[in-house]
């Protein structure tokens, strides 16, 4: 049987401990990018790709930037457990719609956003079996052990070779 919303110890919204896979992203990243002098981080970037709408901001977990060719890449970081729905969210920076309104915001003919997910969203076939019909293979990483940092390592890395250098 389904508990209710409202007899939950803790409330959606106020689980923060998607916190932890975000920090450890970032310590991969801010290591790959000691390789890429010409590259900038950007934690917690806003921008109006929307400007007909009062709230068409998106807001990436973190972007890197080539400070010499402006080309950019944004990414949103994504855990949790066994239930949820984070990565519903994540589709629709994938749609049609918002990838034109990105490429024409960021000056790019590329679309300039990939996705990381973490913990259950990158074990459960629950979740992973949607992203082959949802998104295509270059636009996410799964990342399920986070003691296996070469492999979002190497993940960063062929996206700063592919898109950014």
């Amino acid at each position: 049987m389904r508990e209710h919303l409202k007899n939950r110890k803790k409330q959606p919204g106020n689980d923060r401990s998607f916190e932890k896979s975000e920090a450890l992203v970032m310590e991969v990243v801010e290591k790959v990018l000691k390789n890429y002098p010409e590259l900038t981080l950007t934690a917690q970037g806003r921008y109006k790709i929307f400007p007909m709408y009062s709230r068409g901001y998106i807001k990436p977990e973190f972007t890197i930037s080539n400070n010499e060719t402006c080309q950019v890449m944004n990414f949103e970081v994504k855990k949790q457990g066994d239930r949820g729905n984070a990565e519903e969210r994540v589709y629709k920076l994938f749609t049609s719609k918002f990838s034109k309104a990105m490429k024409e915001f960021f000056s790019v003919d590329y679309h300039p956003f990939k996705a990381i997910f973490c913990e259950s969203l990158a074990t459960n076939e629950r979740y992973t079996g949607k992203f082959d019909v949802y998104l295509n293979d270059e636009d996410y990483f799964l990342w399920g052990d986070y003691n296996d940092s070469s492999a979002l390592a190497g993940f960063i890395d062929s996206v700063i070779q592919e898109y950014l250098i």
